[in-house]
């Protein structure tokens, strides 16, 4: 293949240096603020020599977003828009080399790009650090998209392939080209419960019903022309909306639009063509409801799914749109809602959860989605649910307080998404408006100006909601079905697919497989051409300190006054107060309309018969009743006060030893959420049935966790690492809860007391003066005496009142089991049943502390090895060996894990990165700088990901001084990072990471299918890990 980079390099010209004049190509269509603060304006633009259309959403953010966006039609199963949203990574006829595009989008402070395909188009995205990379990166994407290479040797290994040994696309050395992940997904419950739906729904001339993924037997039959021909009919560029969300110069970005306009209009003219999606004008009702039943391959039949499907109104009917939505946060989204209470919050629930929900196409589809149906119950489901909502319209059983208190809640989450979500929650929309809305944008204000829609529903009486009740869900016909798992289902799928299989290699020979494998190798051969360093290194790396950065002011107080290691003007403010605090509060002052509580509860000095109890505090804690409150009062007043409410372990995979409590709400309602914090915490009241419920929708939600081999994989690794009789996080997790949770439903229908009584001990434990850290986020300069709502809290703390200092932190390195501690000792296989492919985690001893002068290189030598493109990339997803592959380490605990997904081989995979990091470590591969330079700028954005918005900030702040007070300054931590040498990686290489191929200082996790376990049992123990044993999940604590 011939590269054309020495003689068109125009996207790798920095913008600042383009020379020539901007043409006026791109004219300004609309341009608007979204929220009522008009801190978001969003411009639209589009070119008159092009057609090409941009979406500018200028908002605050240290990041910048792009979604580059075509609308895209299925006309049948094939899979086209799939393919296509493939075969652009492969190369574009200015750059021809696979992998390319994410190299240099690592370059530009990304962590490389991704896309979708949804039914009505396809959207590549990236997302970097400041915009200066985003705006150098956006021509290369540009490249890809419409001017992609679309090889015969990309189709064939990206595509569809048969392999030497007969199978189609290698299902074991491929498991990631189009056939096989549609393959491995098509028998998915929801995947055929959605496609039949989307059967029933629509006409048979309508695009919507088609399966846009492709179904495997007509990937089969796919062809390249075909695939080239669908791309010049949509991937034009009068149907790419780039949407751009950050804060860009409007200069700069309009020079880097015209370098793009230019070149396409270089490529000359494209013959006029229909907007897609213009052909489907109306959507007609269902003629009749249909129910059915929808097998999906499973050996547990004991539990599936239902789904329930109307017709909605027309995608921008915004005020008819957002009324259904605030119907559906009306009828399920809380324990007092009429349908959880019907099938949910009972004594014999029917499911786990409802949820419903709503898809934009140009007729919205409404969807009542059933959870975790126990299939004994499920044909009570549907009648159930029609008579409960038609019993509701006889009686005129509508609650209009709280409807109301809904739409004023909604309103406060939209502008808190402006304010923590916004490069996604105006972007999403905007999709759907260039697919169905004008051109010339009118329609674009009203699709995101969401406020006004909602003001509009506080005008609706009892008798308007009755109405839209009766009519979009009683007299529209519906699609029913029940997704029921069959084992004889997924037996007889096997048996099909191995004799469809054996008849294709009888059909093929050995003289035409032979040939097959020949045609593979020299596919990949071309597609793996190196890509030349000088164009990797001609892509500048921006400079770090163009990325913007949100400022937080923290100050502390104790409850025994101390200084503060704090000196600013809120700790100045804070300690003039003359209010003591009953325990350890951090207040963060940021710009903000609301403030946002957190209440950290260690949980180290728990009893060890306590412990197991904590999932069970923290799935009942918002649905009790307290002392002033039943259980329905507290969840109606609790969304009245508040924008949302949590409780959860630790902050994502960090701190999992601390329940963590929030509340946010209006600033003005500051010290009611105080008030609130103390009424969760200690008024509470233990009852046997609520406990009764909790308990048994956290059994049925236990075989779903189970299904999923990475999570069980994870689970298992929790409990082998960590003292389940010391560490929350074990004890909470999926194999200690399936062993104690039977066992205190059994106490709670015998000897209820004793179960209520441990759970106000373990409250007792929970809530004492050491173990609570509170944090504050908000506009704290601008709270009246921060400080003394707290007081309230004083006479029902109890513990040592003398703290003056942070209290002790329980890291994860302290609840560590025997196994934690002794790296080396412990390796075990688990038979998944429902798992066709397998999945591996290798643990090591790594630093325990997080001033660890190895951390940095450790960090960017991790990276090195997981980036898009990077080794494990091409040492073992790219040879077909694992979906993915990757390190992460985990400081906290003092451990290094190597994790190895969706693997078609686990041990070929294992042996495959035992041998490359051999390699490495001999000096026989070398790493080099442009491999370093990508690392670091990988790392560098996911510290500017972190603190995305200002609460993320805070966070960040909180964790920093409290958490782990050793951390190193971020700016300093910058620095190490940029300090980081080729030998530097080396040196981590060997100190940490080739323990992972010692037997005597590396556990290991495997979980596989029942097919694989006794040749993985073999190969393993043949590497002399001959403490590998099969257990079952339960047999792991023992």
């Amino acid at each position: 293949m011939t590269s054309t980079f020495a003689t068109n390099q125009y996207p790798l010209i920095p913008f600042r240096e383009f020379s020539l004049s901007p043409k006026p190509g791109f004219e300004k269509q609309c341009a608007f603020h979204v929220d009522p603060q008009e801190t978001i304006q969003v411009t639209k633009y589009k070119s008159s020599i092009t057609g090409l259309t941009v979406l500018h959403i200028d908002v605050e953010s240290p990041l910048v977003s792009g979604f580059l966006t075509l609308a895209t039609e299925a006309f049948d199963n094939d899979g086209y828009p799939h393919t296509l949203e493939h075969l652009a990574f492969m190369g574009s006829q200015t750059y021809p080399y696979k992998g390319v595009l994410d190299s240099l989008a690592i370059r530009a402070f990304a962590r490389g790009t991704n896309a979708w395909t949804d039914v009505d188009h396809t959207c590549y995205s990236v997302m970097t650090a400041g915009a200066d990379g985003f705006l150098r990166f956006l021509p290369v994407y540009v490249d890809h998209i419409l001017y992609p290479t679309l090889t015969e040797s990309g189709f064939h290994t990206e595509i569809h392939h048969i392999g030497g040994d007969g199978e189609d696309a290698g299902m074991k050395l491929f498991p990631f080209v189009v056939y096989c992940e549609m393959k491995s997904r098509q028998n998915g419950l929801q995947e055929r419960l959605v496609n039949r739906t989307k059967e029933l729904l629509f006409p048979s001339d309508c695009h919507y019903r088609h399966v846009v993924g492709g179904k495997s037997e007509c990937i089969r039959h796919i062809t390249l022309e075909k695939v080239r021909n669908y791309h010049a009919q949509f991937y034009r560029p009068d149907n790419l909306c780039i949407i751009i969300s950050g804060k860009v110069d409007p200069a700069q970005l309009m020079q880097t639009l015209d370098t793009i306009d230019r070149h396409i209009d270089s490529h000359g003219p494209k013959q006029p063509s229909p907007r897609p999606w213009s052909s489907v004008k109306t959507i007609p009702d269902l003629p009749a409801t249909q129910s059915e039943t929808v097998y999906f391959p499973d050996t547990d039949e004991s539990v599936g799914d239902i789904n329930i499907t109307w017709l909605g109104p027309a995608w921008n009917d915004t005020v008819g749109v957002a009324a259904i939505q605030a119907l559906h946060i009306y009828l399920t989204n809380s324990p007092v809602a009429p349908l959880q209470r019907l099938l949910v919050e009972t004594q014999q629930p029917i499911c786990t959860d409802i949820d419903m929900h709503i898809t934009k196409l140009r007729r919205i589809l409404i969807t009542a989605s059933l959870e975790n149906v126990a299939m004994d119950q499920a044909d009570r489901a549907e009648p159930l649910i029609f008579q409960h909502l038609k019993d509701l319209i006889h009686n005129r059983d509508f609650d209009m307080s709280r409807m109301k208190m809904i739409i004023e809640r909604e309103r406060l989450k939209l502008l808190d998404d402006f304010e923590n979500y916004p490069l996604f929650c105006i972007s999403v929309p905007s999709i759907t408006d260039f697919i169905y809305g004008d051109p010339d944008g009118h329609d674009l204000p009203a699709t995101l100006q969401k406020l006004k829609p909602l003001d509009e529903l506080l005008h609706l009486t009892k008798d308007d909601w009755l109405h839209l009740l009766q009519t979009v869900y009683i007299d529209r016909h519906h699609v029913a079905l029940i997704g029921r798992p069959s084992s004889a289902m997924a037996k007889e799928l096997h048996q099909k697919e191995e004799a469809r299989l054996a008849q294709q290699k009888e059909h093929l020979g050995p003289a035409k497989l032979n040939e097959l494998a020949r045609q593979l190798e020299a596919a990949n051969q071309q597609n793996e051409q190196a890509i030349p360093s000088q164009l990797l290194t001609s892509f500048a790396i921006p400079d770090v300190s163009s990325i913007a950065t949100i400022d937080v002011m923290s100050a502390q107080c104790f409850p025994l006054p101390s200084p503060s290691p704090l000196t600013n003007t809120l700790q100045t403010r804070l300690d003039a107060e003359q209010t003591d605090v009953p325990c350890f509060i951090q207040f963060d002052h940021v710009r903000s309309p609301f403030v946002t509580l957190s209440v950290y509860l260690n949980t180290g000095d728990m009893p060890s018969h306590l412990r197991s109890l904590g999932r069970l505090y923290m799935d009942s804690f918002f649905s009790l009743p307290t002392t002033t409150l039943t259980s329905d009062d507290l969840v109606n007043k609790l969304t009245q006060d508040t924008i949302d409410y949590s409780i959860r372990q630790g902050r994502g995979m960090a701190f999992r030893e601390y329940i963590v409590v929030t509340l946010k709400v209006k600033t003005d309602k500051y010290a009611s959420a105080v008030a609130w914090l103390h009424d969760l915490l200690w008024a509470s009241i233990f009852t046997a049935d609520k406990m009764k419920i909790t308990c048994s929708k956290i059994l049925n939600d236990l075989p779903q966790e189970k299904r999923n081999g990475r999570s069980l994989a994870g689970e298992i690794n929790k409990a082998v690492h960590f003292d389940h009789l010391t560490s929350t996080d074990a004890a909470c997790g999926l194999i200690n809860q399936g062993q104690t949770l039977p066992k205190i439903l059994e106490q709670l229908n015998t000897d209820p007391s004793t179960v209520l009584a441990s759970m106000n001990s373990y409250r007792q434990t929970l809530c004492s003066r050491q173990n609570i850290q509170v944090h504050v986020i908000g506009n704290i300069l601008d709270i009246q005496m921060p400080k003394s709502p707290f007081k309230s809290w004083e006479s029902q703390i109890p513990g040592d009142s003398q703290l003056d200092s942070i209290p002790n932190v329980t890291l994860a390195k302290d609840v560590l089991s025997r196994h934690g501690q002794r790296i080396g000792s412990m390796a075990v296989l688990v038979n998944q049943p429902t798992m066709e492919t397998s999945c591996s985690i290798h643990t090591v001893a790594g630093p325990s502390r997080f001033d660890s002068p190895d951390i940095p290189a450790l960090i960017i030598l991790i990276e090195i090895l997981r980036m898009t493109e990077g080794v494990f990339w091409r040492m073992v997803r790219g040879k077909g060996l694992a979906y993915d592959c990757y390190l992460v380490e985990n400081i906290e605990a003092g451990l290094i894990s190597l994790w190895i997904l969706q693997s078609s081989d686990v041990v070929k995979a294992f042996e495959q990165i035992k041998n490359v990091m051999n390699l490495y470590a001999q000096g026989k591969l070398s790493f080099d700088h442009p491999t370093l330079e990508g690392a670091k700028s990988t790392v560098i954005y996911d510290l500017a990901q972190s603190e995305i918005t200002r609460s993320s900030a805070a966070t960040h702040r909180f964790m920093n001084l409290v958490l782990k007070p050793s951390q190193p300054e971020k700016s300093v931590f910058l620095q190490s990072i940029q300090a980081v040498t080729l030998d530097d990686i080396q040196r981590v290489l060997h100190t940490y990471l080739l323990a992972l191929f010692d037997p005597h200082q590396c556990n290991h996790v495997i979980v596989s299918c029942p097919t694989k376990c006794q040749s993985i049992l073999k190969s393993f123990q043949s590497m002399d890990i001959h403490h590998l044993r099969q257990v079952s999940p339960e047999d792991v604590l023992t």
